[in-house]
């Protein structure tokens, strides 16, 4: 079963060169997984997060 799933995964990848970096992530997809995970726990604690844009120290 492990063979066949490389199998498919290996043939879906593009032709790659080998001498540079290449990126798998789909980093909107990160982001929007992100926004959901805190739009989730936001509503499940009844709180919001602190704002990025404050620069309050302690």
């Amino acid at each position: 079963m492990m063979k066949q799933i490389a199998k498919r995964t290996i043939s879906e990848i593009p032709d790659l060169d080998p001498h540079g970096d290449v990126e798998f992530t789909d980093w909107t997809e990160v982001e929007a997984f992100a926004a959901d995970i805190a739009a989730f726990v936001e509503g499940r604690l009844g709180i919001t997060p602190p704002s990025t844009d404050s620069q309050d120290t302690i």
